[in-house]
């Protein structure tokens, strides 16, 4: 049987850096490690009515998401997850389809005026401050990470080799 593939899961609201560093990461890492991006995932399904197969886009696409994430992981691929979890129901969700991996769980934070910066500058999609302050509000879970990391005031490059150590020496 094919062992499952392994995760580091980043954790923040929009424009807190998960991407930079999980693109930082993959390079990093001794082991091969795939990136999937729940907002990229999304951005490339969805056309520009923002209708998909005329059901809730946000809802389902996450669905469909962690179908793939889960076929990955069935496969063998480590991954590393870019997601924003903000309530208890879509924990829960997503810690049944990582079910049977091995989930290193990171946490990335900064000031809710970084945040708003950070987002106004973004060019990849239109600016969504309301969401930002939610998601910064709504983060979940609060505690239990392996690592929190500060996008603030430490590089991603230094976040990644903060990571990359962690990562390793939990899995020792």
């Amino acid at each position: 049987m094919q062992e499952k593939g392994k995760v580091i899961f980043l954790n923040g609201p929009s424009s807190v850096g998960k991407s930079t560093l999980a693109k930082k990461l993959q390079i990093i890492l001794p082991d091969i490690f795939y990136l999937m991006a729940i907002d990229q995932y999304q951005i490339e399904i969805v056309p520009p009515k923002g209708v998909f197969l005329e059901l809730d886009v946000h809802e389902q696409s996450k669905e469909m998401f962690y179908h793939a994430v889960e076929l990955h992981l069935s496969k063998g691929f480590n991954l590393i997850i870019d997601d924003v979890v903000d309530s208890l129901d879509y924990y829960q969700y997503v810690g049944e389809r990582l079910k049977g991996s091995s989930v290193f769980w990171v946490r990335l934070n900064c000031s809710l005026k970084t945040l708003l910066l950070r987002e106004e500058k973004r060019k990849d999609r239109e600016a969504d401050f309301d969401n930002v302050k939610m998601q910064y509000k709504n983060i979940f879970p609060k505690e239990g990470y392996q690592i929190v990391i500060d996008s603030e005031y430490v590089s991603a490059d230094d976040n990644a080799m903060t990571i990359r150590e962690g990562y390793y020496n939990d899995k020792i």
